[in-house]
């Protein structure tokens, strides 16, 4: 069993990892796509966009080509316009031996960097901890409860119960009736 999950999940690794070329630009190179070279300026990279966006955008060019050659352009102009992404972009392009770092680096500006998990590592460790203790306090209730019941169920509880019981009936009858005079 263990091996059968251990192959299942070596082969989903390295699926994963065979595709960590395709994150940043597919097949292509974002600075190619944009026409630039790789030591282009912020301003010379949002020129190149604007140029480009007016032959290809799909209001000026209806054709099916320029949707896609459009939506390659916004995913390079997006990726070249950001300072840390050009970094991470320039980094995976320099180092593609270091196939996870950039997939790391990818998904880290994808999703935090870009508005969808503005989150702070503490917030995320204090909620795995609120619930966490939530579960615990269920847990222990109803391992409480459980045993109660359990208990109750007993054969020495209910002999233990009628003993109490006799000896409390048999208190308040020499007592008088409850009055308690001294």
């Amino acid at each position: 069993m263990a091996a059968s999950f251990t192959l299942l999940l070596s082969c989903a690794l390295f699926a994963s990892a065979s595709a960590a070329s395709d994150l940043w630009c597919g097949d292509n190179n974002c600075y190619e796509v944009l026409g630039l070279f790789s030591n282009a300026t912020s301003s010379e990279v949002k020129k190149a966009y604007f140029k480009q966006s007016l032959k290809w955008h799909p209001d000026k060019n209806p054709s099916d080509e320029a949707k896609n050659e459009f939506a390659k352009l916004a995913g390079a102009y997006e990726i070249l316009s950001e300072p840390r992404r050009r970094e991470d972009y320039d980094y995976a392009l320099a180092h593609p031996e270091q196939e996870w770092r950039n997939r790391a680096r990818f998904f880290r500006d994808k999703y935090f960097n870009s508005g969808y998990m503005q989150v702070g590592l503490s917030h995320v460790f204090l909620g795995f901890l609120a619930v966490g203790s939530l579960f615990q306090y269920l847990n222990t209730y109803m391992n409480y409860h459980d045993n109660l019941a359990a208990l109750k169920a007993s054969s020495w509880y209910k002999t233990e119960w009628k003993r109490l019981a006799a000896e409390r009936s048999s208190s308040t009858s020499k007592s008088g009736g409850g009055g308690g005079g001294a």
